[in-house]
């Protein structure tokens, strides 16, 4: 028996340097009110496969996106995104974490006090649509269906329709991912559904990720072009063997259900998988708009797996389990910790680098000074303790 691992590996990166660390990502748009729309892009770093050191956690902190529109490639607006979050992706079963899967994700949107941007009908009135780009290099080193993937680049990319205020689009958008295992020889089946605020068709498909024109640093014209080159966008090189239908080998290999957005797999084979699958956007039968949303699949041998405690990638170390409740979660105020076998409790609160934010012995604490964003619990009592997600609004 084998089992695989879904890798949604978030990313870090320095604006000079390359690295080799990109796992994926998407960007989407929505409508706010009016003209004005928000634009939201999450990246996916890998912490265990990734080149990048801890340099990189201060590179990239705010980033450019371009507006082109689609029928001439005609530059409309730069449009700056910042960094507004960073947290390790959680595992679907938090009792089993492995040393091999360490994920990040990476959250910027629109620099400014009201993370908009206005798309005014006046300039952004045509048939043929728009489409909005950011593209950097490189993607993950260890994948191996990619030719060359750690000289690779990615192209974040999406289209959107004419503004008009009689047709208010937002695009559609994925769900949040967890980390998660499957049986290799048992189909696995994961939820790609994205959600559509409009209530528009969406038609799923896989496809060839885009490698767009990022080169390593110092080759061509660079990791981070500036400003986004126009389409079109070179793909990925796929290694002999492999295709947009076959990017995961399996009887049968890595495809997605149009209508519904799950996709499945019964893997053969070991190793770091890249995919890539597209959303398209359809009201009143007519394609609108689409995203792209890029993963990675990790496939593993069995007995190459061994269960490290919840956060062994923060380096927290854990006991026997305490049976014990967090709440309210997510929270923006007071934590409550409560357990039918004690009320001691000692807890400390670990970010995603396993850095103590606050600690304590009671049976509450307060989030009011402690930042937006994921977090760690280790709640302690006697010899048994427990580590338990907290999210912080």
């Amino acid at each position: 028996m084998k089992k695989i691992v879904l890798l949604l590996i978030t990313t870090l990166f320095s604006l000079s340097a390359r690295a080799s660390f990109i796992a994926g990502g998407n960007i989407t748009m929505s409508h706010i009110s009016g003209y004005n729309y928000s634009i939201e892009l999450d990246l996916y770093f890998d912490v265990v496969n990734g080149d990048g050191d801890s340099a990189l956690l201060a590179g990239d902190l705010t980033i450019e996106v371009a507006i082109y529109e689609k029928g001439t490639n005609s530059l409309m607006q730069l449009v700056t995104l910042q960094r507004i979050s960073d947290s390790l992706i959680a595992y679907q079963d938090s009792s089993c974490t492995i040393n091999q899967l360490s994920t990040r994700l990476l959250r910027y949107v629109v620099d400014n006090n009201s993370q908009t941007v206005e798309l005014n009908p006046a300039t952004y009135n045509s048939p043929n649509g728009y489409y909005i780009v950011w593209e950097r290099c490189c993607r993950d080193a260890a994948a191996v269906n990619i030719e060359n993937a750690d000289f690779t680049g990615m192209a974040f990319y999406m289209e959107f329709p004419a503004a008009d205020t009689s047709f208010i689009d937002s695009s559609p958008k994925p769900i949040t991912y967890e980390n998660g295992y499957a049986i290799v020889g048992t189909t696995y089946s994961l939820n790609l559904a994205c959600t559509d605020a409009d209530g528009d068709s969406l038609v799923y498909s896989m496809t060839t990720p885009f490698a767009g024109h990022a080169t390593d640093n110092g080759a061509g014209i660079g990791a981070e072009p500036t400003p986004p080159l126009p389409a079109p966008y070179p793909l990925v090189i796929w290694v002999t063997g492999y295709s947009a239908t076959n990017a995961v080998p399996g009887t049968p290999p890595l495809s997605v259900v149009d209508s519904t957005g799950i996709l499945s797999v019964t893997p053969n084979t070991q190793g770091l998988f890249a995919f890539a699958v597209l959303c398209e956007e359809f009201r009143s039968g007519i394609k609108i708009g689409e995203i792209r949303e890029e993963l990675f699949l990790l496939v593993m041998a069995q007995d190459s797996i061994v269960c490290q405690t919840p956060t062994t990638a923060t380096g927290i170390t854990t006991a026997s389990s305490l049976d014990v409740i967090l709440y309210p979660n997510p929270t923006s105020g007071m934590v409550n910790l409560s357990s039918n076998t004690t009320s001691d409790f000692t807890y400390e609160v670990f970010n995603n680098v396993g850095a103590t934010i606050s600690s304590g012995t009671a049976n509450s604490f307060s989030t009011s000074t402690i930042k937006p964003g994921i977090y760690f619990v280790k709640i302690s009592s006697g010899q048994q303790s427990s580590i338990q997600k907290l999210i912080v609004e």
